[in-house]
């Protein structure tokens, strides 16, 4: 007896039902292109619409393409050189800070120094700010003169001149003050054996100066001490980067212009001299331990 073979029977879910395996399902009707670009006419052929209208004519304002040209430009601000600060207006101390990073550099290779022309010239400092600070680190940097600069030097005391009666002119001649000291310039080389000086114009009289003198063609970091006899009071200045001479007698702590590990100290006699900050928290630290013991 022969044997016969069913087919064998699978669930297909888009039929709905068990089917043979031999039947093809149906492929399912897909939409290959998109109804506003496309339709089908009346004989079954599939043809492309078409519009008689542009589609940049028939678009809003606001949904053209955006246009091709360059934006403008938002207003850059320029960036404030370094004498400047940020409304515009000059900053003299700038010069200071940028000579200030150049001047350890300066010290320990006086060579160095013939290229800060060119780098305060790149970070547009004035020129008559950098000669004056370039002169002011050579007088560091030269050794002592004479005798008239050491601290040794003996003042001129100037004293009283008889009038004379030879002529009238010398009727309308004064003198200064018999205890009156004219200034005069001294300088000492810094201790330990570090490069620079400390030099300051001295003057005595029996009353209070204003200012110091205009003459005196100081440098900056120069300092001028006067002494009142009549008070036995020092008044003490120091001559700045604006090349004008700045009261620093009632100031906390001062800072040498172009040395910044320089701090200025005061001895009781009035003799000024530029130490090192290490030198000067000692120095604060024992007058402090000093008086907690009075």
């Amino acid at each position: 007896m022969p044997s016969y073979s069913l087919p064998p029977i699978v669930y297909l879910p888009s039929s709905g039902g068990y089917t043979s395996s031999r039947m093809v399902p149906e492929t399912p009707d897909r939409q290959r292109f998109p109804f506003r670009r496309y339709s089908i006419d009346d004989d079954g052929n599939l043809v492309c619409k078409t519009r008689n209208v542009s589609r940049d004519s028939r678009l809003k304002p606001y949904d053209k393409p955006p246009s091709r040209s360059k934006p403008a430009p938002l207003p850059s601000r320029r960036s404030p050189s370094p004498q400047e600060t940020e409304d515009g207006s000059s900053d003299p101390n700038a010069a200071a800070r940028l000579f200030a990073s150049l001047v350890p550099t300066i010290m320990q290779n006086p060579k160095a120094l013939d290229s800060v022309s060119s780098i305060c010239a790149a970070h547009n400092v004035d020129s008559t700010v950098t000669a004056s600070i370039i002169r002011a680190v050579k007088k560091q940097l030269e050794p002592p003169e004479d005798e008239a600069l050491n601290e040794s030097a003996q003042p001129a005391v100037q004293t009283p001149v008889p009038a004379s009666s030879s002529g009238p002119s010398d009727a309308h001649t004064s003198a200064p003050p018999q205890d009156e000291i004219l200034p005069f310039k001294q300088k000492r080389p810094f201790a330990s054996g570090s490069s620079g000086h400390t030099i300051w114009y001295a003057s005595q009289s029996m009353e209070d100066i204003p200012s110091p003198s205009d003459d005196l063609n100081p440098n900056i970091g120069d300092l001028y001490v006067h002494k009142n006899r009549a008070t036995d009071h020092h008044d003490v200045w120091l001559f700045e980067f604006d090349r004008t001479w700045k009261s620093v007698t009632d100031a906390a702590k001062v800072y040498h212009p172009i040395i910044p590990d320089r701090v200025l100290s005061i001895r009781v006699n009035g003799t000024p001299s530029w130490i090192t900050s290490a030198s000067y928290s000692t120095i604060k630290g024992r007058k402090g331990k000093s008086k907690s013991w009075d």
